[in-house]
């Protein structure tokens, strides 16, 4: 077969080309079989992070597969409205994008079920209605937003041990970790195992479909890796043939993090360096791993030119100067963004509110930043107010895929340093949803919210024993933010309650009280509150 006839021949390296070409399964009439392929990718903005997980895997994988189908991480109705999770940048920023310009089939094959007793779930709806009142009248504070590095000092270097590797997720040692993972607690009702095993249950269904519709062609899912040693499970136990992913392993590419840069498309970029730049909790990448990647972009501004991409890279070059103490040229850079009329969004969104401004209203912010901290108030009010008017009125929706949670937000973290000057400090004191914070590491506070997740699995089995120990340990952590201490007195007060011990009961029930001062009267644990509360009463 002539190379220059593959669908997908213009987006493969010459590293990648003959491997390609020999990857296509054919029936002994050489007529192509049908075949299900499971792509395992770390979301963003992991894969924003790690160059050996980044958006380029995806790309080579797509390239060097060379689908008829495309299946992703997107249930069938919100697929059907164009709709995503936030962080499946390989689905709405890469894979969709591309089927479409190549003419394929493309579908969403996820299941959530009900979302609404979910931690996330839980905590989202939380803040929205935090914003929400804080819009109805509330006097926010700017140490209640985080809005992006200020200064070099403020950004932590990603740790290397937490970076994800693409061969690695669609290796068999992982696969046989989530295996055992999910089997040993599957069948416990509300265990983390068993809504998982759900969920496949219902990807594997919706995969099978596509393949009974098209049951020749070759079919190609991306999602979350951690599914895809169960579906490829589910999906033999029906019948179907799933393919080896053999051919990525044997590309010298995917194990060369420099080489994977060349499949970086001027978009990926912008959203890697958005991400190192203004991520809400400070992280970024190493020196080297940034110089690589402003390489390669401003390979494409130079070969590729259009206007969305050099208003990027000017908006990136004005924080990168930014960072570096070099106001008055970010002031320069910035000023000239601010006053567009028309700027692009930014490619990826994501769930932090910076990423829903257009790059001209993200320049005003910084123009104000700059300003309060050469203490020219008035110009940074000026800026500020501007941003403002800038800034569309949100509607008020509590929906997954609305865009209030992130205008509230934004007009809440602006109005907020109208109210008090931007201060260096206030880079990271907390989060939105949170009133207060206790400094901790990232790797501190992602092991105390696995465990708070453990918890209310515990709390809904009614596993009171092991949950007093584990809420006693989560305590004492210093990896909880305020919202999530608070789950924590709540779970205590209920387990004082079902033990027969009321004292313990009214000292939790009272602390709860307390702390839960300044916390949205909408908050879901206003009414369980209360709860508890006429439950010790009638004792």
């Amino acid at each position: 077969r002539e190379l220059a006839s593959m669908k997908w021949f213009r987006f493969l390296s010459p590293v990648l080309l003959l491997a390609a070409s020999d990857a296509r399964p054919e029936g002994a009439d050489g007529a192509a079989t049908g075949v299900v392929y499971i792509v395992g990718v770390a979301h963003a903005p992991a894969q924003f992070r790690s160059p050996a997980m980044s958006p380029g895997h995806v790309r080579a994988a797509l390239a060097l597969l060379e689908p008829e189908v495309i299946c992703v991480e997107s249930q069938p109705d919100w697929f059907a409205e164009g709709r995503f999770y936030r962080q499946t940048y390989e689905a709405q920023g890469i894979a969709v994008p591309a089927a479409r310009e190549a003419g394929l089939a493309v579908y969403g094959i996820d299941w959530i079920g009900d979302s609404s007793g979910h931690y996330w779930e839980r905590q989202r709806v939380a803040r929205c209605r935090l914003e929400r009142e804080r819009l109805d009248g509330g006097s926010p504070d700017p140490g209640d937003y985080a809005y992006g590095a200020s200064t070099a000092g403020q950004l932590r270097v990603v740790d290397p041990a937490s970076l994800a590797d693409f061969l690695h997720l669609n290796g068999a040692e992982f696969g046989r970790e989530r295996i055992d993972w999910l089997d040993s607690r599957r069948d416990e009702p509300g265990s983390p195992q068993a809504y998982i095993a759900v969920r496949d249950g219902h990807i594997a269904k919706h995969i099978a479909a596509v393949a009974d519709e098209r049951p020749s062609e070759r079919i190609v899912v991306i999602l979350g890796a951690a599914h895809k040693a169960n579906l490829t499970r589910l999906l033999k136990a029906r019948g179907l043939r799933v393919g080896d992913l053999d051919v990525l392993e044997e590309a010298a590419d995917l194990r060369a993090g420099a080489a994977m840069d060349a499949w970086l498309t001027g978009q990926d970029l912008v959203a890697m360096l958005v991400a190192a730049y203004d991520d809400s909790g400070g992280v970024t990448l190493p020196p080297e791993r940034m110089q690589r990647l402003w390489s390669r972009l401003d390979e494409l501004v130079r070969s590729s030119p259009t206007e969305e991409l050099a208003t990027w890279r000017a908006y990136l070059a004005a924080r990168q100067r930014m960072l570096a103490g070099d106001l008055e040229a970010a002031k320069r850079g910035f000023r000239l963004l601010a006053e567009r009329d028309a700027a692009p969004t930014f490619p990826h969104p994501g769930s932090f509110w910076r990423g829903h401004l257009t790059v001209a209203q993200a320049a005003r912010l910084e123009c104000g930043r700059l300003a309060d901290l050469d203490g020219d108030r008035d110009a940074a009010l000026a800026h500020y107010r501007s941003l403002l008017e800038d800034l569309p009125a949100p509607s008020w929706s509590e929906d997954y895929h609305g865009d209030f949670e992130f205008l509230a937000t934004a007009r809440n973290a602006v109005r907020a340093l109208v109210e008090r000057p931007y201060e260096h400090g206030l880079a990271w004191r907390t989060s939105p949803a949170a009133v207060a914070a206790r400094p901790a590491p990232a790797a501190d506070a992602a092991r105390a919210r696995a465990k708070l997740k453990e918890a209310w699995t515990l709390y809904r089995q009614e596993r009171w024993e092991e949950l007093d120990v584990l809420s006693s340990e989560l305590e004492d952590t210093a990896g909880l933010v305020k919202m999530e201490l608070l789950e924590v007195i709540f779970f205590q007060a209920e387990i004082a309650l079902r033990t027969d011990d009321p004292d313990r009961a009214r000292r939790k029930i009272e602390k709860l009280d307390t702390l839960m001062e300044g916390v949205s009267a909408n908050h879901w644990l206003r009414p369980m509150l209360k709860d508890l509360e006429s439950r010790i009463t009638d004792r």
